[in-house]
């Protein structure tokens, strides 16, 4: 750790192109070092179209890494891969829904994606002893849904009013106290083992 923070902020805005639903939107990333040695995150912006099956949508995504970046900064490249091959053949696949995305759609792509982005990190030692959260938000048409591990939050903001996208994956959460013990962990101080202050 450093003894002074490095304040320096690193900004990025863009525009995604008009769709009928939304019309344009904006986003912009802000990220701080603070009092790390470097910058651990990683952060996707996808703006482009994907095609005509998901013609309006874009990917936004926080990758929060501990211990390093290397689980970040690899997590946010191929989790990008994956997400696209996915919506693309998932779409191309299902003739009478193309464009149509359901709660059940998404859920298999956020889940197959995350599975996917894993195995290959740990099969070709990407991570260098480190880990991130994951917190995805797809925009498709008029639909907005997220995944997320870990505790990198998503919020909705819509009439003044702040709507919850994502659940944090807290060792003190009793369902996720439950899905520990059930694998052979514990928690102790609020955290798995003793040591992880995430249970996801």
């Amino acid at each position: 750790m450093l003894s002074i923070p490095v304040k320096t902020l690193d900004l990025s805005a863009g525009r995604t192109k008009s769709s009928s639903s939304l019309g344009s939107i904006k986003y912009v990333h802000a990220s701080m070092q603070g009092y790390r040695k470097y910058q651990e995150d990683a952060h996707i912006s996808h703006i482009d179209d994907l095609g005509s099956a998901a013609e309006s949508a874009c990917i936004f995504g926080v990758l929060d890494g501990h211990g390093g970046d290397a689980t970040a900064k690899s997590a946010a490249k191929i989790g990008m891969e994956v997400l696209l091959k996915n919506m693309s053949s998932s779409s191309s696949g299902d003739k009478e829904n193309v464009g149509v995305w359901d709660n059940k759609r998404f859920t298999s792509l956020y889940e197959e994606s995350f599975r996917v982005v894993d195995t290959r990190i740990l099969r070709e030692r990407l991570d260098n002893g480190s880990g991130c959260t994951s917190n995805l938000v797809i925009i498709n048409g008029s639909t907005i849904s997220c995944g997320n591990l870990g505790d990198s939050r998503s919020v909705l903001c819509r009439g003044g009013t702040v709507v919850p996208l994502s659940r944090d994956h807290k060792p003190d959460d009793a369902g996720e106290v439950l899905r520990i013990r059930k694998a052979g962990g514990n928690v102790m101080r609020g955290r798995v083992c003793g040591v992880v202050a995430v249970s996801r």
